[in-house]
């Protein structure tokens, strides 16, 4: 991958998750009509749905050396932490499963970034419940930006990777486009 291609690669990657993001959204939509008068089954659900999405992600992810890939997890994961708070552990589980499946080099630090990513969105989440500015544009610009500059962080404890080659080939476009 070239410095120029791996950004466009992962500008185009973020574009397909945006798109399944909003299919998510379409039919989280329905199933919030459908389920109105059950909130928690519908976090749930919802939860789960989100964990689908991110294996979706997954399954057309940006590499950058074999068993290190990009993908729109993390947006995804810390969208389910913040709408479906303590469920978004299903939605975890669930992409953390088929993370550790697709194993390589990555496989535990990409764990991690599940982890972080669900754990800062269902933060959120509880703070939104005291406080609805945490979800404003600069609260959820701070959130995205917070998790992303994690998970590059993250990133240096993958074996065999340099970090200045890392950070210079998906870093920029991971911490600047990812929270948009």
């Amino acid at each position: 991958m070239t410095h120029n291609g791996g950004r466009r690669m992962l500008f185009i990657d973020l574009i397909r998750n945006v798109a399944l993001i909003v299919a998510l959204a379409a039919g989280l939509e329905m199933l919030g009509r459908t389920l109105e008068r059950r909130p928690r089954t519908y976090r749930w659900i919802a939860a789960l749905l989100f964990g689908a999405v991110g294996v979706l992600g997954m399954m057309t992810p940006v590499s950058f050396a074999p068993g290190v890939i990009y993908d729109g997890r993390s947006i995804i994961l810390t969208l389910a932490g913040l709408f479906c708070g303590p469920a978004a552990v299903l939605a975890a589980i669930v992409t953390s499963l088929y993370r550790l499946y697709l194993g390589g080099a990555g496989a535990l630090v990409g764990v991690a970034v599940i982890v972080e990513a669900t754990l800062l969105g269902m933060t959120v989440h509880f703070l939104r419940s005291r406080d609805e500015r945490w979800v404003g544009i600069a609260g959820l610009w701070g959130l995205g930006f917070l998790v992303h500059a994690i998970m590059m962080a993250l990133q240096l404890l993958i074996p065999g990777i340099a970090p200045w080659e890392l950070m210079t080939r998906v870093g920029v476009a991971v911490v600047f486009l990812f929270p948009l």
